[in-house]
């Protein structure tokens, strides 16, 4: 997020570029390292992890990583990545405090797909509700990605553009499915977003989280 005197405000991108080089012990064996929570501030259900082109079939939109989601390695026992929802990104624990809340504009997505049907994207936006103590769903969007026919090799990403209903978020969930199978592993780099409230006091704290 970007920082200017009234500290952090206005819009960013998460690209996840920044996450530290890993290198596996066992080159036989892909691995892909979890995204540590919060991640400039926000926080990751269990399942996401991020990987280099040499690591996954897809090209990244902003070298040299992009995000994945392993829906294999969901908990839904008592969760301690601060996310209510699978495969949500949010303010987590922080969600009811407004200085948290963002806007969400787009996102470069796929899945893992190479059937003759596309990949169905739900993306359900979230915000806190204050009487009832907890998030609620308050937007959903579908989009359909056509699959990597060529085998899963060399795939390219697809551009999500989100709706207005988008806005104010406490949390944003992405899932994937193909058919009426199970959540499928998805794909993601450059997140576009930004800070809800763009005021100096909300901008001056969020400065004053490190993380």
């Amino acid at each position: 997020p970007n920082s200017t005197l009234c500290g952090e405000s206005g819009n960013f991108t998460l690209n996840w570029d920044d996450e530290p080089l890993f290198v596996p012990s066992d080159n036989n064996t892909v691995l892909w390292p979890p995204v540590l929570n919060p991640y400039h501030h926000f926080f990751f259900a269990n399942g996401y992890a991020y990987a280099k082109p040499t690591a996954q079939p897809f090209s990244p939109a902003s070298s040299p990583n992009l995000a994945i989601f392993l829906p294999n390695l969901t908990d839904t026992s008592p969760r301690n990545d601060g996310c209510a929802h699978i495969g949500e990104i949010g303010a987590g624990p922080r969600g009811s405090d407004s200085i948290w809340w963002f806007d969400a504009f787009s996102a470069e997505m796929a899945c893992d797909n190479s059937s003759g049907e596309p990949c169905t994207m739900i993306i359900s936006g979230y915000k806190y509700n204050a009487e009832a103590g907890v998030e609620l769903k308050a937007y959903e969007q579908t989009a359909k990605l056509p699959p990597c026919n060529s085998g899963l090799f060399d795939c390219k990403l697809n551009h999500i553009g989100l709706e207005a209903g988008f806005r104010g978020l406490s949390g944003i969930q992405f899932e994937a499915f193909v058919g009426s199978q199970e959540r499928r592993i998805f794909m993601m780099d450059n997140l576009n977003m930004g800070w809800a409230n763009n005021s100096c006091d909300a901008g001056l704290l969020r400065s004053i989280q490190k993380k």
